[in-house]
């Protein structure tokens, strides 16, 4: 019973939280990646766990459910990448590229809420891994090129 409550509760959640992002036919509202990386790697943001992202919140747990789940997740990335890519179709490298900021600011998040609240090192986490990516960004806060 607990098992399959779990992944009915996940199933909404990720639902839900899908529904937030513009749909298929909805025009998509684009995202500066340097603007995202300062407002999601951000101790407001991490402190806001009840209204925080669910990759962060759910990514462990989405990683052993079952594919329909994992498949609402997957659909969540994708949304985020287009708002990222300011709904332009990125080359190959630029998709490799926001996908490693993106991984690199969920994961700061995830650690930095695995930490006391309050801890130093949560807060180091979210300053070093920031400072890192947006390092990253060209001038204009795009992913930089080559």
């Amino acid at each position: 019973f607990f098992v399959s409550a779990k992944i009915s509760a996940m199933r909404s959640i990720l639902a839900r939280s899908s529904s937030a992002l513009p749909a298929s036919n909805s025009p998509l509202v684009p995202v500066a990646p340097a603007s995202f990386v300062r407002s999601y790697v951000s101790r407001e943001h991490r402190d806001r766990r009840a209204e925080g992202c669910t990759m962060a919140a759910l990514g462990g747990d989405a990683a052993r459910q079952p594919e329909a789940v994992r498949a609402i997740y997957a659909c969540g990335i994708e949304t985020l990448l287009a708002a990222l890519s300011g709904g332009e179709a990125p080359s190959e490298e630029e998709r490799a590229e926001l996908l490693a900021m993106l991984a690199h600011a969920v994961g700061a998040v995830i650690m930095s809420r695995a930490c006391p609240d309050g801890s130093p090192l949560a807060d180091e986490i979210l300053t070093v891994c920031r400072d890192r990516i947006l390092a990253t960004l060209d001038g204009d806060g795009d992913c930089a090129k080559g």
